[in-house]
């Protein structure tokens, strides 16, 4: 499970805010820069500098990248509502826009929310120029555009208010049905869970709906958590339900197990949320207040995370499937090292456990990576193999890795990342 949050690059001339950022979660979502109106400013001019900036920044430090948002009735160019578009050439744009643009991004992106917020509350579609030019078609072509521009990448439908069972949650149920009998690629439904304090809904309703979702054959996020205050200050009543409903998202998506992949929340720090210039007079939404101290919720969020035992997953009870020994000539002094690479796969997670050795000395490490996993291990080629009886008893090291899609360096897990057993090497 990852535990993420949405960033814009504006925000990250503030260190204290970058510094908690990097220290305490696992991937990151552009909040503007991937959205169509960023990308392709004019039809068939693309610009991809500043989503390009967010990715390098991304794995430079060792994030997932979440890339968002594909399709969306708002920020979008304007370009688009200047002509009279026919069916076949909005879909043919569509097409277009979203193959360009997930090809530039291939490999960089685990995930992309391929459309967001397609349905009214009532469940019905949502009147906008896609819909009202080409029904519903516009769905399936970016989904499938999407597929073909990247087909690693994990792509999902993003709504708010279908966290629990309605009418807009019986339609994504829906949706989803339609595009699997199109063939078109779907792995999983994006629940942003915008909720209210006191009127979110309960651990109970969010695991059902995503049990629900789960069924039909796709995983769920939690995509742009928060939980806000209609106004403030709050009550220390309030306050104490605050932490509950956050805790009940977060609970729901451990519970549901894997088919959870991870949580962001939209945001982190009050002075950069959405909130307060949407709704008026709300606010505090976020786990940390504008003066960077956390909200009463944050421990809340701690304590559930580590009550799930997401950070150890798997690492003491499953016995090692393989374990390879290999001997290598160090290329910084005479004595010869020892590279050992033992892996441990459950339905969980993969531990990998490392050891090199200096004649005597063995320093193991421990990662442990969720979801599917591949990982590449530096250090001098080896040359021999050596038996595993020979490696004598370890003291703790961090292992140097570069994950497939990111960039190398020592895996620290810190933070909500760390609680969540953050994955490092997500791609296949």
């Amino acid at each position: 499970m990852y535990f993420g949050t949405a960033t814009n690059q504006e925000q990250w001339n503030d260190t204290k805010y970058v510094d908690i950022m990097l220290e305490q979660f696992g991937s990151l979502t552009p909040a503007n820069v991937q959205k169509w109106m960023f990308t392709e400013p004019e039809e068939g001019v693309f610009n991809y500098t500043a989503g390009d900036a967010f990715a390098d920044f991304a794995a430079e430090h060792n994030q997932i990248l979440l890339c968002d948002t594909l399709i969306w009735h708002q920020q979008y160019p304007s370009w688009l509502d200047q002509k009279n578009w026919t069916k076949d050439a909005l879909l043919d744009v569509i097409d277009k826009h979203v193959y360009s643009e997930v090809s530039h991004f291939k490999d960089r992106c685990f995930s992309w929310n391929v459309v967001n917020e397609a349905f009214n509350e009532d469940g019905t579609f949502r009147e906008s120029l896609f819909y009202n030019v080409t029904g519903t078609d516009y769905i399936a072509t970016a989904f499938k555009a999407a597929a073909r521009a990247d087909p690693k990448a994990q792509l999902y439908y993003n709504d708010y208010n279908i966290e629990f069972p309605n009418n807009k949650s019986a339609a994504v149920e829906n949706l989803v049905k339609s595009l699997q009998a199109q063939d078109a690629k779907i792995d999983a439904v994006g629940l942003q869970a915008h909720f209210i304090v006191n009127k979110t809904a309960s651990e109970a309703q969010q695991q059902q709906q995503m049990q629900a979702y789960i069924d039909l054959g796709v995983q769920v996020v939690i995509s742009e958590l928060d939980v806000r205050f209609e106004s403030l200050p709050p009550s220390e009543a309030l306050l104490a339900q605050q932490t509950v409903d956050y805790e009940a998202s977060i609970q729901a998506c451990i519970n549901v197990g894997k088919q959870c992949m991870g949580i962001s929340v939209w945001d982190f720090v009050d002075t950069y949320s959405w909130v307060p210039t949407t709704f008026a007079g709300n606010g505090d939404a976020c786990l940390w207040y504008s003066n960077y101290t956390t909200i009463p919720a944050f421990d809340g969020v701690v304590s559930v995370l580590k009550a799930a035992g997401v950070e150890s997953t798997c690492a003491s009870s499953a016995a090692p499937t393989t374990l390879t020994t290999e001997k290598y000539a160090n290329s910084t002094a005479t004595e010869e090292s020892t590279y050992t690479e033992w892996v441990t796969t459950c339905p969980e997670a993969t531990t990998i456990v490392v050891v090199t050795c200096t004649k005597a000395v063995c320093q193991p490490a421990t990662v442990t990576f969720t979801g599917p996993t591949t990982a590449t291990f530096t250090g001098p080629k080896p040359t021999a193999t050596v038996a595993a009886e020979s490696l004598a008893p370890a003291t703790s090291a961090a292992p140097s890795v570069v994950p497939q899609g990111g960039a190398s360096g020592n895996v620290v897990m810190s933070g909500l990342a760390g609680f969540a057993a953050v994955v490092i090497g997500l791609f296949l």
